[in-house]
């Protein structure tokens, strides 16, 4: 918000748009923009675990929030009759805003990757079930390290014994031994 009213002052008051009032006259905007910019990025799923999904879907997300978010703003800026509002700063703000948020999405799921290809922030997990569909899962976990997904095993439910191995994995036990397997390791899926 604040990048965005030294953005519009400062590069676009040489146009015939002319200058911004006092930033304090704007302030009141944050009232409305703080809660509603958390509701729509909550709406739109921009909070949820992006750990495997495509930054692409990540950006989407918060595009739709900031969109809609532009969208409150002028509606809020009309209804209210505050002619000082002008539509050039809300789009600065939304334009200025998509971007920023981007900008800190990546830097977060660059610095997850970092981390994780340490072997830090991973999640243990567990593929119940050694047919075809279990073991895509298996090569989709093992081929995108990024996700910090490590594979402990599967669970066989058809009663092949522990100790053998499925495309190159470990069947560490059973449907029956699943309640032991899970109170004797880590597994967080």
């Amino acid at each position: 918000f604040i990048t965005a009213y030294w953005f519009r002052n400062t590069f676009m008051n040489h146009w015939d748009i002319g200058r911004l009032y006092p930033f304090e006259k704007y302030t009141w905007l944050l009232i409305v923009i703080i809660p509603a910019w958390v509701v729509l990025l909550k709406t739109f799923h921009a909070y949820r675990s992006y750990r495997t999904a495509s930054f692409i879907d990540e950006l989407i997300s918060i595009g739709k929030s900031v969109f809609f978010g532009g969208l409150l703003l002028g509606t809020i800026a009309y209804a209210t009759r505050s002619d000082y509002i002008s539509r050039v700063f809300i789009l600065s703000f939304v334009v200025m805003n998509t971007v920023m948020l981007g900008v800190e999405r990546f830097a977060i799921r660059a610095l997850s990757w970092a981390i994780r290809k340490r072997g830090y922030n991973f999640r243990n997990v567990i593929i119940v079930g050694t047919e075809a569909t279990a073991q895509d899962i298996a090569r989709r976990i093992r081929n995108y390290e990024q996700w910090g997904l490590r594979l402990l095993g599967y669970i066989s439910v058809n009663g092949s014994s522990a100790g053998k191995t499925t495309d190159s994995i470990n069947i560490i036990g059973n449907l029956t031994d699943l309640e032991t397997i899970v109170k004797n390791q880590v597994v967080d899926e």
